[in-house]
């Protein structure tokens, strides 16, 4: 039996319980192993802008070009805007080129709701930036290699754990409350449902992204002030 749970389309063996018979029209087809890593692929690499983030933050804050904008009348509130503004159009423009190449190379299928996708790598962006800043905080002051490590390391984790590299179906345990966890399950969860469901639920992983939005951005605005403290 062919089910659409969390976004993606499951497949039972043995399913107990009622459920509602959901018609998924005539011309529905399933997502092939193409159209699945297409999703997961596009989300992991919106996932990389948290190195952008950060390698933005460490140049205003370390480097030459920093220094000289720090001396010059611009705010520090314009300066940092700034940067992240620009990440952010650049996470953009890599998912639309990415959506484009997939499309048109691989036929990978994007559904006919365009509008909700690039809301949702919006979103998604805004969340990686702030993951990307909170990176910075909490890193040492002299700006190591450490950070980069970390957010290397945190991409790949959460990539695999939302099944972004061999899907997970049906997971149980400490899997599952791990899952839930990833940033990258609310995002795959949107588009999966964007495309694929014909009645999209989006309000659950919509408030998942924001609530894990809310918790980089808080978590970030306590590191900045203890390390403005030291």
């Amino acid at each position: 039996m062919n089910v659409i749970d969390d976004g993606q389309l499951q497949h039972y063996q043995h399913f107990e319980g009622d459920i509602d018979s959901v018609y998924l029209g005539d011309d529905f087809k399933p997502p092939s192993a193409m159209d699945y890593y297409g999703i997961t692929m596009l989300i992991m690499t919106l996932m990389w802008g948290s190195l952008y983030a950060n390698e933005n933050m460490q140049e205003i804050k370390n480097e030459t070009m920093g220094s000289r904008l720090r001396t010059s009348p611009i705010k520090d509130i314009e300066i940092i805007s700034g940067k992240l503004l620009a990440t952010l159009l650049t996470l953009m423009v890599q998912g639309t080129i990415i959506i484009i190449f997939t499309k048109f190379s691989f036929g990978v299928n994007w559904g006919d709701n365009l509008h909700m996708i690039f809301v949702t790598m919006l979103f998604f962006s805004i969340m990686t930036i702030s993951l990307g800043i909170l990176n910075f905080f909490m890193a040492a002051k002299d700006g190591g290699a450490s950070p980069v490590t970390f957010l290397n390391l945190f991409v790949i984790v959460s990539t695999s754990l939302s099944g972004g590299f061999i899907p997970i179906q049906n997971p149980g345990g400490i899997l599952s409350f791990m899952r839930v966890l990833s940033p990258n399950y609310y995002g795959q969860n949107l588009l999966f449902e964007s495309i694929y469901s014909p009645n999209p639920y989006y309000l659950r992983s919509f408030v998942g992204l924001l609530i894990i939005t809310a918790v980089f951005i808080t978590l970030a605005l306590i590191a900045k002030k203890r390390r403005e403290l030291k």
